[in-house]
């Protein structure tokens, strides 16, 4: 390899995170817990749209009985914002723990240290 240049070294700095806000870990933990729900809830709506289209669903009451909630009084109307309730409830209840993480980190961060964050410039 004539001409080849040795790869460019990059200046590392590195940072002691001794604290976190713990207002921004429960936003954060919160949005991206119901961004995930969002992707879930549209990929059951299109995997539902797409069995119901091929006709091998028998319904929204075969699907419902296929995935064993036959007892459950379920339509497709009121799924939605059920699924949403739920979904906002389990991301309320994410963000609390991870309020709790938050607050034992930065308890714990004196006696352990914190974490070392190592960032590079390019």
């Amino acid at each position: 390899m004539h001409g080849a240049r040795p790869p460019e070294r990059t200046a590392a700095e590195r940072r002691v995170v001794r604290e976190v806000q713990v207002r921004s870990v429960v936003r954060i933990v919160f949005w991206l817990s119901l961004c995930v729900w969002a992707v879930v809830g549209v990929g059951l709506v299109a995997l539902y749209l797409v069995g119901a289209a091929a006709g091998g669903l028998g319904g929204f009451r075969g699907l419902m009985a296929s995935l064993g909630l036959t007892g459950v009084w379920v339509n497709p109307i009121t799924f939605i914002p059920v699924f949403g309730a739920a979904a906002a409830l389990a991301s309320g209840v994410a963000a609390a723990s991870s309020a709790v993480v938050g607050l034992l980190y930065n308890a714990l961060a004196p006696l352990v240290g914190g974490v070392e964050v190592v960032s590079r410039d390019r």
